[in-house]
């Protein structure tokens, strides 16, 4: 999966500058939902972990 996106990073860098704009825009909300998934999981995991405190 990594290999790949570098790749078409590297794809798109040499290709032009217009795909790679292109690119970007496509791949920063993905990188935003990634982060506020993990963030969402996190807070998830403190809650539990502050539940097993109080027990």
């Amino acid at each position: 999966m990594i290999c790949m996106l570098v790749t078409l990073y590297t794809n798109c860098y040499v290709n032009s500058s217009k795909m790679l704009y292109t690119y970007a825009i496509l791949f920063k909300p993905c990188v935003l939902a990634f982060a506020f998934v993990l963030n969402f999981i996190f807070n998830m995991l403190q809650v539990d972990d502050d539940d097993d405190a109080m027990k």
